[in-house]
């Protein structure tokens, strides 16, 4: 009888910390960042409007809150908002916390209006291989916090979907513009001159 309470309780407590985080790493990632904002709408926009192709060993350190993938995050999400509340008028952080900071009755409300800018921008970030940097001179979280602040040099008036493809295949940074996409291909090892630059006057002259 004993042993048997034993063999249980070992499950439970193996089996408790995968219940806790279900899903995912885009979800778990989405959890991460509001966890660190304490806003619903910017893990929505983290889930709704955001997708990340890395590798495990990537994933694990993009988790790390001693890293610098969370942080990154937290300013990303905070320009998808100001671009949206220009696109759309609609101010997720307020009306999360309209009624008192009642961001539990409001969450579904903002949980919609995420969703249904989903047509009108979305952002997916490549990294090749298996691992990747997270530290704070990191070229691809760089890369990825440059292409937020960017945002602010589109006019909203026309769907965008931006990727971020990082390489060891080039050592430079390319961006293409067709139709509503751009696409930005950036050296993953060797940090290009400018790139940055390059990046903000690609948006400038997209006319979306």
């Amino acid at each position: 009888m004993n042993r048997t309470i034993s063999c249980l309780l070992a499950t439970a407590f193996i089996a408790a910390p995968l219940t806790a985080r279900a899903g995912n790493d885009m979800e778990e990632f989405a959890e991460d960042v509001k966890d660190a904002s304490g806003a619903y709408h910017d893990s929505y926009i983290i889930e709704k409007l955001t997708n990340f192709k890395l590798g495990a060993k990537c994933w694990k350190k993009m988790h790390n809150k001693d890293e610098n993938g969370i942080h990154t995050a937290t300013f990303y999400v905070a320009y998808v908002r100001e671009y949206a509340k220009r696109v759309t008028s609609d101010d997720w952080a307020s009306i999360e916390t309209q009624g008192n900071n009642d961001r539990e009755k409001n969450k579904s409300l903002v949980e919609k209006m995420v969703k249904d800018f989903a047509p009108k921008f979305s952002f997916t970030m490549t990294n090749e291989g298996d691992d990747c940097d997270t530290t704070m001179g990191s070229l691809m979280l760089r890369y990825w916090g440059t292409v937020g602040d960017a945002l602010q040099y589109l006019s909203g008036k026309k769907p965008v979907k931006i990727t971020l493809n990082v390489t060891s295949k080039t050592k430079d940074v390319d961006v293409k513009i067709s139709g509503g996409n751009i696409t930005i291909t950036a050296s993953r090892d060797i940090e290009p001159a400018e790139w940055d630059t390059k990046i903000t006057k690609a948006f400038k002259r997209s006319k979306l």
